[in-house]
C-alpha cells in the first residue's frame, strides 16, 4: 500500500513538472487577443483623428461657399443697377451718343427673281 501511494505521488509529481499544453495554449490566446485589442484601438483612435480633421475642412468649405454666395448676390444686385434703362442712357451720353431726333429708315428686301422650272 505504501509502495502505491509512492507512485501516485510520483505520478502527480511528473504531471505538475509536465508543461500543461492546455495552459499554453490560454495564454497564446489571451496574447493574441491583447494585440489585437491594441491594433482596433490604434485603428479606432486614428479614424476618429481622420474624421475631425475631415470635418473641420468640410465646415471650412461650407463658409467659404457661404461667402460666395453672398458676394454673388451683391453683385447680382450691382448688375442689375448698372442695367437699368436711365444708367444705360447716363453712359451712352457719357460716351458722345446723343438723342435720336428723326424717325429711322426702314428698307425692304429687294424682291429676287426666282427660276421657276415646269
Amino acid at each position: 500500500m505504501l509502495e502505491q501511494e509512492v507512485q501516485s505521488c510520483t505520478a502527480l509529481k511528473r504531471q505538475l513538472n509536465r508543461p500543461n499544453l492546455a495552459l499554453a495554449f490560454y495564454k497564446s490566446l489571451c496574447r493574441a487577443c491583447f494585440g489585437l485589442f491594441l491594433i482596433s484601438l490604434i485603428a479606432q483612435v486614428y479614424c476618429s483623428n481622420n474624421s475631425a480633421v475631415k470635418s473641420a475642412q468640410l465646415m471650412e468649405v461650407t463658409d467659404q461657399k457661404a461667402l460666395l454666395e453672398k458676394e454673388v448676390a451683391t453683385l447680382q444686385v450691382t448688375l442689375s443697377s448698372l442695367t437699368t434703362l436711365a444708367q444705360v442712357e447716363e453712359r451712352a451720353r457719357s460716351l458722345g451718343f446723343i438723342d435720336m431726333t428723326s424717325s429711322l429708315l426702314v428698307l425692304k428686301p429687294m424682291p429676287v427673281a426666282a427660276v421657276v422650272t415646269p
